[in-house]
């Protein structure tokens, strides 16, 4: 699904023609300049990966569109949309047609590099995150990346940067946070922080990412993905905020293990590392988040609490109660912070509370057991652990004092869409809004699917699931053109091959369509690199007997340049899955004799359900390799088994 919307071919080539251009080359990066139709166009396309900006393969890339009318004026809020493609031997289509061919999404026609589209993320049930390309409307996904995690992973965090982005998941089990980069979509470090670890947050200057373990917060720098600092806690820390009114403090959620002992809210003042008060809350606390409109936290009790916690020059307070009759299982605050909203999953309820008005206003019972809430624009979306109907209740109508709940629903796939018992704990919700659509992606573990849901349909419009893997958790990396200055939008992307390309961009209203040619240069760098990971991972792929094919590793262990030594492992575990999706194993490697001297080969056995293109990823207890592509040929492409 994108943001652009459709136009056909006719109407594309009806548009005005070029009146002016020019085009530059040179170290600086590539960049041109156009006025069409009144408009004033600069592109520009920048290497960020050294080179002095030089589009080079294998590296990220910016890309600039500065939009400005006849009068120089800024062209703001508009919706630009860019693809690059590949020159192969045929001259060019006209500009046109392979526009019209990219907007109305036609498979045999993809560009190389779309620069409008979005990726979904999964954190699955087996401790892996998926990175996918979601083809809603032909029923599929691509998979792009399946990144190894230590153990299950329970919340997470992106930070979005010039092409170095990263994404920060905390792992329980394992307590460790992993950083992610979310160019290339490699696990880049794991961050010890502590048994137990859960629930991460951004910091509203995005200097740091806070991860919460019982006994401390911990601070990681978001430029260099490095711990920080910690501030231990008082007591065993469950949940936290960060100050709704923007202020650099936590407010973390605290008890002493047993419902019956007092809990309550210890605030910590994030730049002097200190904490700066407790407040009891009473007994039972089950849930903090903060309210924007009344600048102050709000902890939902089992006993039907609702209080809430400010900080004051003389430090924190607790300023009000709100009695609900009802046991609270979570609280949730819609955009805006006026409208909390408080789900009880034991007594099957929903009712909602105006922090202006300090008091509940609406109630209402819900079919099954509630357990979650997400929020667009305009809906409140509610997950309910009995039922696959998911139950949509609109903002702009919520919180009339006294009048019933409205609601619809749609089905959230075939069966209900919370985890399945058993599977493990996870904070991150299971809902996440589509960029530029008023629509939600709803990941269902049961199903092991993710639904597409446009608002106002009666039933999600697409779906795609991967077969064995159950998506516990869904969020959605944005990597359309969007805004960055007035008048002009950027967006990045990584160029994969070198070559001469035609750049298209297009523009809805105010009408727009043209297209340029560009060069991306070969980088010695990648050259080097992809080398090291053949090396790293050279695989030789043989037919076996009865089916499936044989994969022999070759120094899976030592990189290539390098003076260091170091003994090869005992075991080897692979990961192999399928690029288009749909099929994935993890497949245990034996070590057999090799002919050369401190060289340590493996054997693998893989049944893969088709031929085609696969990556493998291979790790050790100690050391991983980097994810390196594998075609598997047909039977009759296979070379015959050796000895």
């Amino acid at each position: 699904m994108s943001r652009v919307r459709r136009r056909s071919a006719l109407a594309l080539l009806s548009l005005a023609g070029l009146l002016s251009t020019a085009v530059f080359g040179d170290e600086a990066g590539w960049s041109a300049r156009r006025s069409v139709a009144g408009l004033a166009l600069d592109v520009e396309l920048e290497g960020l990966s050294g080179g002095e900006g030089v589009p080079r393969a294998g590296e990220v890339a910016r890309l600039r569109l500065g939009l400005r009318d006849g009068s120089g004026t800024a062209l703001d809020g508009a919706e630009p949309a860019a693809w690059m493609r590949r020159r192969g031997g045929a001259a060019p289509e006209v500009c046109g047609e392979e526009v019209a061919r990219y907007l109305t999404g036609d498979l045999f026609s993809r560009a190389d590099i779309d620069f409008n589209v979005y990726y979904i993320l999964t954190l699955d049930h087996d401790a892996t995150l998926r990175v996918v390309d979601p083809l809603f409307g032909f029923g599929g996904s691509r998979l792009l990346a399946l990144v190894p995690l230590a153990s299950p992973g329970a919340d997470w965090v992106l930070v979005e940067g010039p092409g170095t982005g990263r994404l920060f998941v905390s792992q329980p089990e394992a307590g460790q946070v992993a950083v992610i980069r979310t160019d290339t979509w490699e696990l880049e470090r794991q961050l010890d922080v502590g048994p137990g670890v859960g629930r991460l947050r951004l910091q509203g200057d995005e200097a740091f990412v806070w991860a919460l373990h019982p006994e401390g917060l911990v601070a990681i720098d978001t430029l260099r993905g490095e711990r920080a600092g910690e501030i231990a806690l008082e007591r065993p820390g469950r949940d936290f905020v960060l100050d709704p009114r923007g202020g650099l403090h936590a407010f973390v959620l605290e008890t002493g293990g047993d419902e019956a002992e007092a809990g309550g809210v210890e605030v910590l003042d994030l730049v002097r590392r200190q904490s700066l008060g407790w407040v009891d809350t009473g007994p039972g606390p089950t849930s903090i988040d903060g309210s924007e409109l009344s600048g102050a936290v709000w902890v939902g009790h089992r006993s039907g609490r609702l209080s809430a916690v400010d900080l004051e020059p003389s430090g924190p307070r607790r300023r009000l109660e709100i009695e609900t009759d009802l046991p609270i299982d979570s609280v949730r605050f819609a955009p805006g912070g006026r409208l909390g909203f408080v789900l009880s999953t034991h007594a099957n309820t929903l009712a909602v509370v105006d922090t202006a008005r300090g008091r509940v206003v609406q109630r209402g019972p819900m079919a099954g057991a509630p357990d979650q809430v997400a929020f667009s624009r305009e809906l409140a979306y509610i997950r309910d652990r009995k039922s696959e109907q998911v139950l949509m209740v609109p903002l702009p109508v919520a919180g009339n004092e006294g009048a019933p709940i409205q609601a619809a629903d749609f089905p959230g796939g075939s069966l209900p869409p919370a985890p399945a018992p058993g599977d493990p704990p996870v904070l991150a919700p299971s809902f996440a809004q589509a960029p530029g659509a008023s629509a939600m992606v709803v990941a269902n573990a049961r199903d092991g699917a993710i639904y597409f849901y446009m608002e106002g349909m009666a039933a999600p419009m697409g779906h795609f699931v991967h077969p064995g893997r159950r998506p516990l958790a869904v969020k959605v990396v944005d990597r359309s053109l969007r805004p960055a200055d007035s008048g002009v939008y950027e967006t990045y992307a990584r160029l994969e091959e070198p070559g001469i390309y035609d750049l298209a961009v297009f523009l809805d209203a105010p009408r727009l369509v043209e297209c340029f040619t560009l060069e991306v240069a070969p980088s010695p760098a990648v050259a080097e690199s992809s080398e090291r990971a053949l090396r790293l991972v050279r695989e030789a792929v043989r037919a076996l007997p009865g089916g499936g094919v044989e994969l022999v590793l070759e120094r899976p262990y030592e990189e290539a340049g390098s003076s260091e030594t170091s003994p090869p492992p005992d075991e080897l575990v692979l990961l192999v899955s399928r690029v288009a999706g749909g099929w994935h194993r993890r497949v245990e490697a034996t070590r057999v004799r090799s002919a050369e001297p401190g060289e340590a080969r493996f054997r693998a056995r893989v049944v893969p359900t088709s031929p085609g293109d696969y990556l493998v990823w291979s790790e050790t207890e100690s050391r991983g390799a980097p994810l390196v592509r594998l075609r598997i040929p047909a039977r009759d492409e296979a070379k015959p088994a050796g000895p």
